[in-house]
């Protein structure tokens, strides 16, 4: 009874001090570089949980400068979390036990600024409110639920892309990593490091048949041969975990037996008398240009180390292992969610592919809104049309699938549809498939005259100029856009897109280094080029660069959307002069505008704020004349954000979710009303040279002063709502 009450007492300390820890904290104000800048105080005492607590909300309330600096003030509420697990309460309530005495480890050896990490984010949590560290800009006001609260939105209908392709119960796995065989246990294991989930094939059978979530992103994985325990490295955290095949968990392992050596990549695998080493990687310019993919290729030499024969797998495919006893290579491709199969003892021959991974990295809806085309890149190279009629899908496959009819190339980046025709950009083969939505078939295909194929993930991209029927498509890889004839499917001309940087592109392969825009009221072509924060206009008639400005958003794809009726261009969370390309305002809330609605002045963004390493909360905002009205919580997702698609004439809009190869459908008359928005947003991507595109307006707007708090001459829906901030408001 006394503990029941003790937790209560305690919860309710929680959530009194939960407006002392948020986005930014008690005593930060914001830099005029968009930048934290925690002021200076004393200590707060280290007596009981709640003397703590009130303390420090009583130094806050007094002067911001005595709340102490931000470490110090996330020791001491490690403190109250250590005392709560010291007292014997129930800490699962907000965090883990296991993280609770990892904080306690953590305070008590001056691991302060990890303990700081996981303190915060488990008193944001036990309220339902996302921890900081957000994809862009801040993702906005985000609704106080009880942690394990349904949203207060549901959606209309969920639809599993990857349970209608595979017909399968399972999990997904994408960005395949190394395949682990246990000959011994007749398993193999497979990662990914765009999910979180381990898959279990069996080596008879040739099938997935599990899928467990360790709640992590997947990594390099080794057996120990002894003990047949599996671990995993991971990238990100550059620690090694034991994988717990039982109770399907990770759990960290400091030390590592000494006989069992970090395998490397470059380390060639024997069977019988030969050795096998996969020499496709890294993957160029130049890589396998004689073909239309990037496609793993393993080297079989003899004993005496002449190379015999070679075998051919996916897309993308990095690693591979051997089962001793049957003589079987699983080779994973990376960049196709598939492990391929051979046969070492019958002339290397394939026998199957088997799926573990499908994608929906794009959407579009068709003419009469009755179904929609899903591009699936990651997970299986092709192109899917959901009847939402008839509940029923239907797949154009890739070339390599194909039999009997065309098929698209390997690596569809982009789509773009007209009506009538589905134009689906070929990253890996440089060329545009055209598929004939009547029949859901690939009807020709327009080369685009490129010197080399694309083989890295500098990611190509596309858009239309509707009204001239132009299509552009750019290969950061290269600089080079192509500009096409849609009716007459046939390429007008390449160009070299200007002062642009491939050399330091090409280091560092990664998405979103080119993004398109086009106005065709103004016919102007717009070209970003994000690591450069250089912002390109070029005329659509003469293709000569007109104007060139600084900007700085954060790198993502579809981060520029043109609005030609407005006389904007959006690019991130800002408003730009289409013509002039100047500043005119900004939204506090979402990191890119997907979509807008010129008849009720309403324009919609998305935004991402990361819960932990491998989760992040989206949260899609309408706007109407620039002043938030509601927003849709979405499913969570692990580090892709996802596309969108909007159909006004019905209220409705689809979001598709990149690694769970989901679409989910949302009532665009059923979004809730912001409320206890946040007092301070963080203000991403506010850096610049203070010319162009950069420079501040002053005045009401809002890059005027520093934004979110008072006197930045924004009336906020929380100025507004708890009368503060007069200076903004009683205008």
């Amino acid at each position: 009874m006394y503990k029941k009450l003790f937790f209560l007492s305690m919860a309710s300390v929680f959530l009194f001090l939960l407006p002392v820890v948020h986005h930014l904290l008690p005593g930060d104000v914001l830099a005029e570089d968009g930048q934290r800048q925690p002021n200076q105080g004393g200590p707060v005492s280290q007596g009981d949980p709640s003397a703590a607590t009130r303390e420090l909300i009583a130094a806050e309330r007094q002067s911001p400068a005595n709340a102490g600096n931000v470490q110090e003030r996330y020791r001491q509420l490690g403190g109250v979390i250590s005392s709560m697990l010291h007292s014997g309460m129930p800490v699962n309530k907000i965090l883990s036990r296991e993280d609770a005495q990892r904080i306690e480890s953590l305070l008590g050896s001056g691991g302060a600024a990890e303990a700081a990490r996981l303190v915060h984010d488990a008193v944001l949590k036990l309220e339902g409110v996302n921890p900081s560290g957000t994809a862009g800009a801040h993702p906005g006001p985000q609704p106080r639920r009880a942690a394990s609260a349904a949203p207060t939105v549901q959606s209309l209908e969920r639809i599993n892309i990857r349970d209608l392709i595979t017909r399968n119960p399972y999990g997904n796995i994408l960005k395949l990593g190394n395949p682990v065989v246990d000959a011994a246990k007749r398993r193999l294991y497979i990662s990914g490091t765009k999910s979180t989930s381990i898959g279990v094939v069996d080596l008879d059978r040739d099938e997935l048949v599990d899928t467990f979530d360790i709640g992590m992103p997947g990594g390099f994985m080794f057996l120990d041969p002894r003990t047949h325990d599996l671990y995993l490295f991971d990238f990100g955290s550059k620690k090694t975990f034991k994988v717990d095949i039982t109770q399907k968990r990770a759990t960290e392992a400091p030390t590592l037996p000494s006989y069992l050596p970090m395998p490397r990549k470059g380390t060639p695998k024997t069977y019988k008398d030969y050795s096998f080493l996969d020499s496709g990687y890294p993957f160029k310019v130049g890589y396998l240009q004689e073909e239309n993919a990037a496609y793993g290729v393993i080297s079989v030499r003899d004993a005496s180390g002449n190379v015999v024969s070679r075998i051919k797998h996916g897309p993308d495919g990095l690693y591979f292992d051997i089962d001793p006893q049957t003589g079987k290579l699983y080779a994973s491709n990376t960049g196709d969610g598939t492990i391929s199969v051979f046969d070492l003892n019958n002339g290397n021959r394939k026998i199957k592919d088997i799926r573990v991974g499908v994608s929906v990295d794009g959407m579009a809806l068709n003419a009469d809104s009755t179904g929609f085309y899903a591009r699936d890149r990651l997970g299986g190279n092709l192109v899917s049309f959901y009847d939402m009629r008839r509940r029923t899908i239907s797949a154009v496959h890739n070339e390599n699938v194909s039999v009997g009819t065309p098929g698209i190339g390997l690596w569809p980046t982009a789509m773009v549809y007209d009506g009538a025709m589905l134009y689906v950009l070929s990253h890996y083969a440089g060329r545009i498939d055209v598929i004939d939505t009547a029949s859901n078939r690939v009807v020709s295909h327009i080369p685009l005259g490129l010197v080399k194929k694309p083989r890295t993930d500098n990611l190509s991209t596309m858009i239309m100029d509707r009204k001239g029927q132009v299509l552009y498509a750019a290969f950061p890889e290269l600089g080079t856009l192509a500009i096409v004839d849609a009716r007459g499917q046939r390429l007008i001309r390449t160009i070299q897109i200007e002062n642009f940087d491939i050399e330091r592109t090409n280091a560092d392969p990664s998405p979103g280094k080119i993004v398109l825009a086009f106005n065709e009221k103004l016919g102007r072509l717009y070209v970003y080029m994000p690591e450069q924060q250089t912002l390109l206009a070029y005329d659509a008639g003469s293709y000569r660069l007109m104007k060139t400005v600084s900007v700085s958003v954060t790198k993502a794809e579809h981060i520029m959307t043109p609005n030609p009726e407005k006389g904007v261009l959006y690019i991130g969370n800002r408003v730009l002069d289409a013509e002039t390309l100047e500043q005119r305002a900004t939204f506090p809330y979402g990191d890119r505008v997907v979509a807008f609605d010129n008849s009720k002045n309403r324009v919609y963004l998305s935004g991402a704020v990361r819960l932990r390493p491998a989760m992040m909360n989206e949260y899609v905002y309408e706007y109407e004349d620039m002043v938030l009205k509601r927003q849709w919580p979405l499913s969570p997702v692990i580090s892709i954000q996802s596309s969108f698609s909007f159909d006004f004439r019905n209220r409705r809009f689809y979001a598709a979710y990149f690694e769970a190869a989901v679409v989910e459908v949302f009532d665009l008359n059923a979004g809730e009303a912001p409320s206890n928005l946040p007092d301070s947003h963080e203000g991403r991507g506010m850096k610049g040279s203070g010319s162009g595109a950069d420079r501040p307006t002053g005045g009401n707007s809002p890059m005027g002063g520093q934004r979110g708090r008072c006197g930045d001459g924004i009336c906020q829906p929380i100025e507004q709502q708890r009368g503060v901030c007069p200076e903004d408001c009683n205008k």
